[in-house]
């Protein structure tokens, strides 16, 4: 339509006739502008939204159970029958029990995803400090790369979820640090600033980078730009902070070249909307 989008007609439609009820159809939809039309009025759509959400939940958990299953009896092949087995058939059960290891975190990694989606927010005014702070601690626990420098500049606070963000913040540094392990001295700068009605976060590593062109796949479901078996994970991350930025009225975006680092930002709004009322 040129002059207005699907959920800004769903929004007008009741200034002509309050009995009014709305279907979406549309070729570009995610859960966000699903989660969108439903809170402007597109009630059609719930059933079909919670009915989709417990099929993904019950698939994740259903397909779990075989894989943990095929994994624990290929570890007790190799273990029992690893003499026997020899060389060939060793290196076969290992590709056995990795693939179904890789494959279960994928699924852990979606059931994350569908969590990020339907975890009711709890807004509150958050001090960014204190969660980048915690954050940055835990991923130094589990860092196993070089020494890393890691400077948090005054961070402004926003509202927002503590919970998630603490999950963003936990995600984006974690990030910075596995992309940056190779470099003999990895070094994060966090910072932060207030733009308008925009309070934006930064998390700048000296790391292995990305190509710009391929930025718009950064924040996909099992999107990577590097191979796996060079920097682990299952490429949900991201998507998950997309999802919890965007369901807080926020956005998130990278900015990088290959060899000289990335810097990842996300926004929130300086004042959440409902937020007002509360204070």
């Amino acid at each position: 339509m040129p002059d207005m989008d699907g959920i800004e007609l769903i929004s007008a439609a009741p200034n002509i006739d309050k009995h009014l009820g709305a279907i979406v159809m549309t070729g570009h939809g995610t859960i966000d502008t699903a989660v969108q039309a439903l809170q402007v009025g597109a009630l059609e759509l719930a059933a079909a939204y919670r009915d989709l959400e417990s099929f993904s939940y019950s698939i994740s958990h259903d397909l779990r159970a075989p894989l943990l299953f095929v994994k624990g009896f290929a570890d007790m092949l190799e273990e029992r029958f690893g003499p026997v087995l020899g060389e060939e058939g060793t290196h076969l059960v290992r590709v056995i029990r990795d693939g179904s290891h890789n494959m279960d975190q994928m699924i852990v990694g979606l059931l994350a995803f569908s969590r990020a989606t339907r975890q009711p927010l709890q807004l509150s005014h958050l001090d960014m400090n204190a969660l980048a702070r915690a954050a940055t601690a835990e991923a130094l626990a589990v860092y196993e790369g070089p020494p890393a420098r890691i400077d948090i500049e005054d961070l402004p606070p926003a509202d927002g979820d503590s919970t998630v963000i603490r999950h963003v913040w936990s995600n984006l540094i974690g990030n910075a640090l596995k992309y940056s392990a190779r470099r003999s001295t990895p070094h994060i700068v966090i910072s932060g600033r207030i733009e308008g009605n925009e309070t934006i976060y930064a998390v700048q590593d000296n790391g292995v980078g990305f190509d710009m062109t391929c930025a718009d796949k950064l924040f996909g479901v099992f999107k990577r730009l590097h191979s796996a078996d060079d920097y682990a994970g299952t490429g949900v991350g991201l998507a998950i902070v997309h999802r919890i930025i965007t369901r807080q009225q926020g956005r998130v975006w990278a900015q990088g070249a290959p060899d000289a680092g990335a810097r990842m930002q996300f926004a929130l709004p300086v004042k959440a909307p409902g937020q007002a009322a509360r204070d």
